[in-house]
């Protein structure tokens, strides 16, 4: 099932009319509205469509006002109904994700032999040229939402 947006807006519009939200209602939203959001940002475009990312939907009160201090006390964490928090996946360019992105890709003829070898060989070759990326230290932070 998919929610209807209330209002569309072409790409331009969207980017200019866009605004950091300072406090938010705390209305509840809607289940399938939820589900849309988190479906929609689930296929957002992504090199090698490997999608590195992971979502966190956070609505439990007591795990909202957690977090709101470690989001430097912003009151909006505490007040939205719900918040979404996007994680990066380290573990993307393990073998066993590149192999099931070949096959979502083969399933949608999108992958050829060819191109499913190069997606084997270069993916994790990309992240060894970025040492950076292995020297993040992240901490960490419990929570059963």
């Amino acid at each position: 099932m998919t929610a209807k947006a209330q209002t569309q807006l072409d790409l331009k519009a969207a980017i200019e009319a866009r605004r950091a939200a300072r406090s938010f209602r705390r209305d509840p939203i809607a289940p399938a509205l939820l589900q849309e959001i988190l479906r929609l940002g689930t296929r957002a475009p992504s090199g090698f469509n490997l999608q590195p990312w992971r979502f966190i939907v956070v609505q439990d009160p007591d795990k909202k006002q957690q977090l709101h201090q470690y989001a430097f006390n912003q009151r909006q964490v505490a007040e939205a109904p719900v918040v979404l928090i996007c994680c990066g996946d380290r573990q993307t360019t393990n073998q066993e994700n590149i192999e099931a992105v070949i096959a979502l890709g083969r399933e949608h003829n999108a992958v050829n032999d060819d191109f499913a070898n190069y997606m084997r060989n270069s993916i994790p070759s990309f992240f060894e040229i970025i040492p950076a990326l292995a020297r993040w230290k992240l901490g960490s932070i419990a929570m059963s939402c």
